[in-house]
């Protein structure tokens, strides 16, 4: 099976992707992952057990991406945390970066879990000392798709590792982003069914009209009487 990954003009086959990891961590979560493909284009998400993965748990996580497109951690190491100084979980990994680079996070995320694809996303704050005051830091992201028992890629495992000298807040700006792209035969996936909307919700009943009592009988008069009284 072909794989490769696509940065800018520049085709690097998967096997040398893992030369391209900054971090220990981020070979080791690699390694894991490819470890669980078996052969297949990537595991399934019931196969992940973190007992697999513990030199890398504080950096690591679980994403889940709902119906919307959004892309959400389920579960967030004690360095996620530490960076954002607060419990992440259930947080857009969108809202981890500066405001005027979310729009092109959400369209890089995507591709994990459309094409699928492996994603890498490195980050500065910038400049050596940003509006904040905050000290220069770089991170990483790296993030791996999983099949979720539906039959498609809904959720994501990968870590985030930043260097340096960080304080909370600091700005988080994209530097580089890398694509690799996953080759899946024909029918490994299934198609996600869309939510009926108001599925929930009973049938309403038909609108029935009863006819005015002058239609039936032929009565002429008012269905209403005023009645005044003076006191």
């Amino acid at each position: 099976m072909k794989q490769a990954t696509f940065t800018g003009a520049n085709v690097v086959p998967i096997w040398q992707y893992k030369t391209m990891a900054t971090h220990d961590i981020e070979n080791e979560v690699l390694d894991y992952w490819q470890e669980l493909c078996s052969g297949r284009p990537m595991p399934l998400r019931s196969e992940i057990d973190p007992t697999g993965l513990e030199g890398a748990l504080e950096n690591a996580f679980v994403a889940e991406r709902t119906q919307t497109g959004l892309v959400r951690l389920r579960v967030a190491g004690s360095k996620l945390n530490k960076s954002m100084n607060m419990d992440t979980r259930g947080m857009p990994i969108s809202s981890f970066f500066d405001p005027q680079c979310r729009q092109r996070v959400k369209t890089e995320l995507t591709k994990v879990f459309t094409k699928p694809a492996i994603l890498r996303i490195s980050t500065s704050n910038g400049n050596q000392e940003d509006e904040l005051n905050s000290p220069y830091a770089q991170g990483s992201w790296l993030i791996l798709p999983l099949k979720g028992q539906e039959g498609f890629v809904d959720r994501a495992m990968g870590t985030y590792i930043v260097s340096g000298n960080p304080t909370v807040p600091f700005r988080r700006m994209i530097d580089t982003v890398d694509v690799t792209r996953i080759e899946v035969p024909e029918g490994y996936f299934k198609t996600p069914v869309p939510a009926k909307q108001n599925e929930m919700a009973e049938e309403s009943a038909p609108f029935w009209h009863r006819p005015r009592h002058n239609q039936t009988n032929g009565h002429k008069g008012p269905n209403l009487r005023l009645v005044h009284s003076r006191d």
